[in-house]
């Protein structure tokens, strides 16, 4: 039998052999008392002798223990901190003789904000390896793997004329009071509702004007007016704003990957560090998160409102952290599957350029609600004008860290569960200013490919890293 898919169908027997694993009895006493040991929350329901017996014949038995050793080398299952409650402090020794105080923001998602884990050196040093022509120059920020699509630059030519097709060529769709009048409040409302943009009326006269409209001097259009409108073309010139305008467009930043390598880099290798002892996670997963990415932000830079992992898009797919050559082939994509997120800012930002959470902690949470296509005072996921509606924003200050959990845990195996819909988030607009930070993300495997390795593991650089922490 194929190794892998034994340990695929054993599920959490494979992690019976794990001796430090908090061991469920009954009543649940066992792991409560391991809690109050520690921050992290690292039990689940282990039954050692019954999952050996259910799960597995006495011939796949003898198989497996021939070959246990390899699932031996693997971490056992994934850590969570204990948030206990909103606005608890915990004190935590992140190495080299640094203390930081890890402060719950959330619960949902499970959300801390970590004062100075930085120095300020450490800020600038990360700022000027960022632009170092050496390591490839800024460019503007796009997917680096994952199912969001790359932006593409749209030319308009201004030369598209008509009715535009469906709803949004119909006067009915436009006078939403039905006053047989479209004002300037309706012209915005159904921009929002067609393409999510949140516009003022300065913008809408802009409009106007590039596209040589005169049907609104007065303030209104009729509906006879509404027929000689140039809909189609309107259409087009919204769809190339959504994709070129700094403004407009979902993200508008510039980005850089880092190598975080001790060779490359021992002083990011530190804050790597620094992370594997705030979050309690095994060091072969910090070390199997992705490069290191730095941003930045200039005024009416954003990014709208997103989840980081892409797990619940295409359950079907390979996580991306974890795929061959081979695989990709096969499949053609992969899904992001973050289930840490760990955002450094590394510079004041004098107006703006938050990080908004706008259903954080939200118990009665509804999406429709929160969209309510057409009405732009509502729309949280616009981070042009929503951030003000968020539950909760985190500004930015140099030094400072926020990190939270994208998944949930699943406490059957130990590994990565559902996604947590509630750490939804976005980059606030950059009012005056601009905005450096930094994004490590971690990403983890479900309990039945947790064999397969990330792909960004570099195990030399690990065995390095776990050497000297095993001496201290």
């Amino acid at each position: 039998m194929n190794l892998f898919i034994l340990i695929g169908l054993l599920g959490n027997v494979l992690a019976n052999f794990e001796e430090n694993y908090c061991v469920l009895n009954d009543d649940g006493t066992e792991c409560l008392e391991e809690e109050k040991k520690s921050s992290f929350l690292l039990g689940y329901e282990i039954d050692k002798k019954k999952g050996l017996s259910d799960n597995i014949s006495q011939t796949n038995y003898e198989e497996l223990l021939a070959k246990i050793e390899i699932d031996k080398k693997m971490p056992n299952g994934l850590s969570r901190r204990n948030g206990v409650k909103v606005g608890h402090t915990e004190d935590v020794n992140v190495g080299d003789g640094k203390v930081v105080k890890v402060i719950t923001r959330a619960l949902r998602p499970l959300l801390f904000e970590i004062p100075d884990i930085l120095t300020h050196e450490e800020c600038d040093h990360i700022i000027k390896r960022a632009i170092d022509p050496k390591e490839g120059g800024m460019f503007s920020s796009k997917a680096k793997g994952g199912l969001t699509p790359n932006e593409v630059q749209y030319n308009y030519t201004g030369a598209e004329f008509g009715k535009a097709s469906g709803w949004f060529g119909e006067f009915s769709a436009w006078d939403i009071n039905d006053d047989k009048y479209i004002d300037i409040d309706e012209v915005i409302s159904v921009i929002h509702a067609s393409f999510s943009l949140w516009m003022l009326e300065n913008d809408i006269k802009e409009i106007w004007e590039k596209m040589n409209v005169t049907v609104m001097d007065d303030g209104i259009i009729s509906e006879e007016e509404f027929e000689t409108l140039n809909t189609f073309g309107l259409k087009e010139y919204l769809h190339k704003l959504s994709k070129n305008d700094p403004r407009f467009k979902t993200r508008t930043s510039n980005q850089v990957w880092l190598n975080m390598d001790q060779s490359v880099d021992p002083l990011i290798h530190k804050i790597r560090e620094r992370l594997v002892k705030l979050t309690g996670l095994d060091r072969k997963i910090i070390y199997g998160g992705e490069m290191l990415q730095v941003l930045n932000y200039l005024p009416n830079g954003h990014y709208h409102a997103h989840h980081d992992s892409e797990t619940h898009q295409r359950a079907d797919l390979p996580c991306c952290h974890q795929y061959s050559g081979d695989v990709l082939t096969s499949v053609g994509e992969c899904k992001l599957c973050r289930y840490i997120t760990f955002v450094l800012y590394l510079n004041n930002v004098e107006e703006g350029g938050g990080t908004a959470f706008p259903i954080a902690d939200n118990i009665t949470f509804n999406e429709m609600n929160m969209v309510q296509y057409g009405n732009v005072s509502t729309d949280k996921y616009n981070m042009m004008h929503g951030c003000k509606l968020s539950n909760l924003v985190i500004q930015p200050k140099k030094g400072s860290a926020v990190l939270w959990y994208n998944h949930l845990r699943n406490e059957t195996d130990g590994w990565m569960g559902e996604l947590d819909w509630y750490s939804l988030h976005g980059g606030c607009n950059i009012i005056k200013g601009e905005k450096w930070m930094a994004n490590m993300w971690i990403p983890a495997p479900f309990g039945n490919s947790r064999h397969i390795p990330s792909i960004y593991l570099n195990n030399e650089d690990y065995e390095k890293a776990e050497a000297i922490s095993q001496k201290e």
